[in-house]
């Protein structure tokens, strides 16, 4: 089996594992704990809190997007 072959049956598997949402949902707690770490000193608050919404409506779209299956 080729490299590309073996990567791809890892992100297939990987996609496999869990569902859209739980990933945007994983992606969306890294990604607020990211913005609360105080490293993150230069971002202002208000693009902080621009970043953690728009994951939230991510989230919430792939959430109905599973519901309405």
């Amino acid at each position: 089996m080729s490299t590309s072959s073996n990567e791809h049956e890892i992100i297939k598997a990987f996609f496999q594992t869990d569902s859209p949402a739980e990933i945007i949902n994983s992606l969306t707690f890294m990604t607020e704990s990211l913005l609360c770490a105080e490293s993150m000193e230069n971002m202002s608050m208000e693009m902080r809190m621009h970043i953690v919404n728009q994951n939230r409506v991510i989230n919430l779209i792939a959430q109905l997007g599973e519901y309405y299956r």
